[in-house]
């Protein structure tokens, strides 16, 4: 009977090419043979590094094996070191509307079609350069009628969809749906409607509602919120629209919900955050219902405080069936493994009924998709009935193993493009100059900081000596340097890391201990807070918002050029 170390090395690449990269190396460690097979096979070593890397093989690329190879390893150390390869500053030729997004590829952005009013029947948007001396041009994708938000799905299904807001004489305002091809500006094709009745809006608003509006797969969902003008209307709460947009299926009636926030975990799992009840809730759609599966609790919070805001974004969205989106760039081997994402929320917490927020605390807190999945039961797809009642997981059961929690300014949560893939990107304040989060008076240069939640660079940089590291500084966060094995009395517990304790402030019952480690990233030299107002991050680059108008400051979205880092 043939053996394994019979077969051609042809074939044990094939073979090696299913398994993990921990696998990998313990074969290659088994005899001879095999450690020859793998160490002469780029096709391995670029399933290693993809792996380690948290990213997933394009098969439409047409590079060579070794080209590929090069460019992950060439876009780690650019990463690794946060040396941009090269910067390109692009100008913004229109006032932004506020509403914005960003792709693998693209930045996009609503154009105020109205000074002093915030108008939107445009989207703008640019392909970012990947090559130095490249320069991209805007391009204009018209709706023909007001838009209050969009969300994209470019990469998996060529898809641009706009919430718009149409007048109508002597009735509601109406809210609908709008799919367009992305790639042809056109409306969707081959789909059963491309606009999509959502609701009438009350009378009374006020201004533009609050939209959140996430895609995954064939799924859409939409939650308006509205400020609106009536005492007796106050209280209530927004509803949440789920369709199948292919078909034009609404999977649900409305669902009311207490925050327009949505990350999707898998295409038929998604999470929305309720403030009154301090948790995450997850909801699984099946093909007759949508229902709430569980509650994950936030940590406890002092008498008369409440979270008050959250925002949160998860990038890459799941795709269907876990397929690789179809129109990813084949210029491009690979991209981030949506399942290895970390999800972003931002979180204010102030005093029961302050509209003003002033005495506000903020805080992001950090989970990989993959870790708030394994809480989930597996087969969920077989538990779909209404009448089991979600369950309810306290924060000490879940949260400390695999969150991290951060106090953070007020300023620095204007955008939650703060993620892509496992790393996270933010300006924080010199620890020397103390507590600015008025955000009036800052006078400072805040450091620009990259967190890196992959656990294998995690594992890589430990124990390293990073003393001598200038450019950047780096250090490994919340990793216990005491081995496993060390033996540890009933009574005598290892202590708490202070890295693992975030401050309670005036917010929490207890200060909150979370343990995700991180490798973190800080340019010694200063980050320029008045050439730059904010910092995004997509999965090749960090994007650099500048202003010329000191006032724009702290206001959202406004930007005159954008300075694209490319990291690859």
């Amino acid at each position: 009977m043939p053996q394994l170390l019979d077969l051609p090395p042809e074939i044990l690449v094939n073979i090696f090419l299913f398994l993990h990269f921990l696998d990998v190396g313990s074969c290659k460690r088994t005899c001879l043979r095999l450690c020859d097979v793998i160490s002469n096979s780029s096709q391995i070593a670029y399933h290693v590094e993809l792996q380690v890397a948290g990213m997933q093989d394009n098969p439409n690329c047409k590079l060579p094996i070794t080209v590929r190879l090069q460019m992950i390893k060439d876009r780690e150390e650019a990463w690794g070191s946060f040396k941009p390869q090269f910067t390109k500053n692009v100008q913004v030729p229109f006032e932004s509307s506020g509403l914005y997004d960003v792709t693998p590829d693209l930045y996009l952005a609503g154009k105020n079609e109205k000074l002093g009013r915030r108008v939107t029947n445009h989207i703008q948007a640019i392909r970012l350069p990947h090559k130095k001396g490249e320069d991209p041009t805007w391009h204009s994708v018209d709706f023909a009628s007001n838009i209050v938000d969009f969300a994209t799905s470019i990469e998996e299904d060529d898809l641009l969809a706009a919430v718009t807001m149409t007048k109508q004489e002597g009735r509601a305002p109406q809210m609908s749906i709008v799919l367009r091809r992305f790639s042809t500006q056109q409306l969707y094709d081959g789909i059963a409607n491309p606009v999509i009745f959502i609701c009438d809006m009350p009378q009374d608003v006020e201004g533009r509602p609050a939209i959140s509006i996430e895609i995954a797969g064939a799924h859409l969902v939409v939650i308006p919120e509205y400020m609106i003008d009536d005492d007796a209307l106050h209280d209530q709460r927004p509803l949440m629209y789920i369709w199948n947009w292919k078909t034009g299926k609404r999977l649900a009636d409305p669902i009311p919900v207490e925050n327009p926030g949505l990350v999707f975990l898998r295409e038929d799992i998604f999470l929305n955050p309720s403030m009154p009840k301090n948790s995450i809730d997850i909801y699984h759609i099946s093909d007759d219902n949508v229902h709430l599966m569980k509650q994950l609790s936030f940590p406890s919070l002092q008498f008369e405080r409440a979270i008050s805001l959250i925002a949160c974004r998860g990038d890459p969205s799941p795709t269907a069936n876990g397929t690789f989106p179809k129109h990813t760039p084949q210029r491009r081997p690979y991209t981030n493994c949506p399942e290895d994402a970390i999800i972003v929320f931002a979180i204010q917490i102030g005093d029961q009924g302050d509209v003003t927020n002033d005495e506000a605390d903020h805080f992001f807190m950090i989970v990989h998709r993959r870790a708030l999945l394994s809480l989930l039961v597996s087969n969920a797809s077989t538990s779909s009935s209404q009448e089991v009642p979600a369950e309810i997981v306290p924060w000490e059961s879940w949260g400390p193993a695999i969150t991290r929690w951060l106090p953070a300014e007020s300023w620095s949560m204007n955008f939650i493009t703060l993620s892509a893939g496992q790393r996270f990107v933010f300006l924080s304040i010199p620890s020397d100059l103390g507590d600015s989060d008025d955000g009036i008076d800052l006078l400072f240069e805040p450091l620009f900081t990259l967190l890196d939640f992959n656990p294998w660079n995690v594992k890589r940089f430990q124990g390293k000596d990073l003393s001598n590291v200038r450019h950047p500084t780096r250090t490994v966060i919340g990793v216990n340097p005491i081995p496993a094995s060390t033996p540890v009395e009933e009574n005598h517990p290892l202590a708490e890391l202070p890295e693992n304790i975030c401050p309670r402030l005036d917010s929490f019952a207890e200060d909150v201990v979370s343990r995700l480690p991180y490798v973190e990233y800080s340019h010694l030299d200063h980050f320029h807070y008045m050439a730059h107002t904010s910092v995004l991050i997509d999965e090749e680059r960090l994007i650099g918002l500048k202003s010329h108008s000191p006032q724009d400051l702290h206001f959202d979205q406004e930007a005159d050029s954008l300075d694209a880092m490319y990291f690859g």
